[in-house]
């Protein structure tokens, strides 16, 4: 499902993070995934109890500060769409040189500390298959 309202991706507060992948493959443009477990009461009920994969689609800019120090369970403590101003800074600065910067903000924080911001021009969330429960 395409995400038309980043705000639904608050109710991703709790989810357990599995991993986060940077995917190469398209030529044509870079995309990001977050692999994530929602908690039973997430909110959504959509969402409650699920394993997801929420992908950011053709990321125009993204900065991810991970403290790897910081180890164990790994979970979202927010999402949303105001970025940092220095994300500010970088998205004005593609845009005078020409770059589309319309699509989705987005601004993740993890309970670590770690923080994933940027720019895609979309958001897409889907429900993960678990091995032994196709």
């Amino acid at each position: 499902m395409v995400i038309t309202d980043p705000n639904i991706l608050e109710y991703l507060h709790d989810a357990i993070v599995l991993e986060v992948t940077y995917d190469l493959k398209d030529k044509e443009s870079r995309s990001m995934t977050l692999s994530v477990n929602c908690e039973p009461d997430a909110g959504y009920p959509a969402w409650n109890g699920k394993q997801l994969s929420i992908r950011l689609e053709s990321v125009v800019l993204a900065s991810f500060s991970v403290f790897g120090a910081v180890t164990g369970m790994e979970q979202i403590n927010s999402w949303g769409t105001s970025v940092s101003e220095a994300m500010v800074s970088e998205i004005k600065r593609l845009q005078v040189a020409g770059c589309d910067c319309s699509g989705v903000r987005f601004a993740v924080v993890f309970q670590s500390g770690s923080v994933l911001e940027g720019l895609c021009q979309r958001i897409t969330a889907e429900e993960r298959s678990v091995p032994g429960e196709e």
